[in-house]
Formats: structure tokens, C-alpha cells, sequence
């Protein structure tokens, strides 16, 4: 078993691409790993992530969190760094409110209603982990893809125990 914590950051991308409602100017966040190793190429497990964007250059922005399964193939190792790709499958739900009715009690700046704030999110990505003594240090180029509205190049950084 190992874990694994990681930033986030993205230098923008589109919401709601369909109907051209918008544009993310950045996003931030976190996210956090538990994985089960079956050998030193393949491994899986679960995760969650927080991501804070900014919608069309303002002062809003709104939060979501996801809940997903992990699977991680690594490439032959070298003695430097050790290529991989990685393939995220799960849901994500805006930090909105709704009451019992379904009726909207907030929505963000971007007109996301709280009446469905669950999505689908598939997160493909790449990177490089570099061993360390006690652990792996790691980079990682991906795509956060909701499937409903959200598609959010980023950059990772971070650590596996």
C-alpha cells in the first residue's frame, strides 16, 4: 500500500464547452491517493480531490470535490525517474446547497444550479516518478474532464509514502 498527495494547479480551460458559457481562468487544488501496489507496474486505489476555479476573469468561483478509483501503470524503471500514466474514474459534486424540494438555494457565478451538482469525471495523465530514499517524489501532466461541463487541463506535483 502507499499514498500519495499531490497540488494541483491549471492555467485555465472551459466550462460548459457545449453552450459556450464560460471560461476558467485558473484552478487550484488538492487531492489525495490511497493505492494498492500488485506489482511494480500496476497499481490501483481510491481517491479524493478539491479544486477551487475562477470563472471569466471575476472574483467568483466555485469548489468541487471528486470521489475516485485510480489505476497507475508504470513504465520500465530507470535509475533516475520511472515514466507512468495514470486513469481516473469517479464523481465529482459542486459545494452548493439544494433543500428537499430540489430547489435552488445557491448557484455559482457561472449559472451551475445546485438541482445537479453530481458528475461523472474521467482524469487521464502522464508523468515521472523520481525515488527518493523514503518515498517517490513525482510531476504529472493531466486533463480533469467532467463530463457534463468541465475541461480543465493541469499540472501536478507531489509525494507517495
Amino acid at each position: 500500500m502507499d499514498f500519495s498527495l499531490k497540488a494541483i494547479v491549471s492555467p485555465g480551460g472551459f466550462h460548459d464547452v457545449y453552450n459556450a458559457k464560460g471560461y476558467v481562468s485558473w484552478g487550484a487544488g488538492g487531492e489525495a491517493v490511497l493505492r494498492y501496489r500488485l506489482n511494480k507496474a500496476f497499481s490501483f486505489g481510491v481517491g479524493l480531490n478539491c479544486i477551487v476555479a475562477e470563472f471569466n476573469h471575476s472574483d467568483n468561483g466555485v469548489g468541487s470535490s471528486s470521489l475516485f478509483l485510480n489505476m497507475k501503470v508504470n513504465f520500465k524503471e530507470k535509475r533516475k525517474f520511472t515514466p507512468y500514466m495514470s486513469l481516473s474514474f469517479g464523481f465529482d459534486w459542486y459545494d452548493m446547497l439544494a433543500n428537499s424540494f430540489g430547489e435552488t438555494i445557491w448557484t455559482n457565478p457561472t449559472g451551475v444550479y445546485a438541482k445537479n451538482p453530481f458528475s461523472m469525471i474521467l482524469t487521464p495523465a502522464g508523468g515521472l516518478d523520481f525515488p527518493l530514499r523514503h518515498g517517490t517524489a513525482f510531476v504529472e501532466a493531466r486533463f480533469d474532464y467532467r463530463i457534463t461541463d468541465l475541461y480543465l487541463p493541469s499540472f501536478a506535483v507531489g509525494y507517495t509514502f
